[in-house]
């Protein structure tokens, strides 16, 4: 792993909600802690809370990255979501980050990343997907504006928040086991799978 471990941070807002909150055993992972109003839910969106310099430290991040409007862009456009997850590893390899996981769900995707510019990084990220997404639907917006981030504190365990990452597909009754979702992956740890009883 490049560098230290990050020492920052808090949840950031979650389209869902404002925070996060630990829930016991591993799988459980984290989950957000929604906001309650009577009779209704309230959205929020993210706004980055740390100082833009603090991005480009190479500290370890958590980030969710959201569709415009959570539409399923990813469900519904297959070659969508493998050109995400291949761009996502060409982007870690090219610019030298540790990548330990990432998922592309179908409104969303996950990384679990240390990068020197996360911003930037999510930038490249963005902008490369929505040539690809053109071909499907000409004019429709792809992305959600910013992203949802968690900097991680030193004494979670890296290979926990990757194992909630994968294990997402199974809580979204996606898959019946992690290592059945094909847009999963960690240049970490290749041989993940295995972990599962798979690859």
């Amino acid at each position: 792993m490049r560098g230290g471990k990050s020492t920052y941070g808090k949840y950031g807002e979650c389209a869902a909600g404002k925070g996060w909150q630990r829930q016991g055993n591993v799988g459980a992972g984290f989950i957000p802690a929604r906001p309650k109003v009577p009779g209704r839910m309230v959205a929020t969106r993210k706004r980055i809370r740390l100082p833009l310099a603090e991005y480009s430290k190479g500290h370890v991040f958590y980030v969710t990255i959201c569709t415009h409007g959570r539409g399923r862009w990813f469900e519904k456009h297959h070659q969508l979501a493998q050109k995400c997850s291949d761009t996502i590893e060409e982007l870690a390899k090219q610019r030298n980050s540790e990548l330990f996981a990432w998922c592309v769900m179908p409104d969303h995707v996950h990384l679990f990343i240390q990068d020197d510019d996360l911003v930037a990084l999510v930038m490249l990220l963005k902008g490369r997907l929505v040539r690809n997404a053109r071909i499907y639907l000409p004019g429709a917006r792809l992305w959600q504006r910013s992203f949802f981030d968690h900097g991680l504190r030193g004494e979670q365990s890296h290979f926990e928040v990757a194992q909630y990452i994968w294990e997402n597909p199974v809580r979204m009754s996606l898959v019946e086991h992690p290592g059945e979702y094909p847009w999963s992956g960690s240049q970490t740890w290749p041989d993940w799978r295995k972990h599962y009883g798979r690859g």
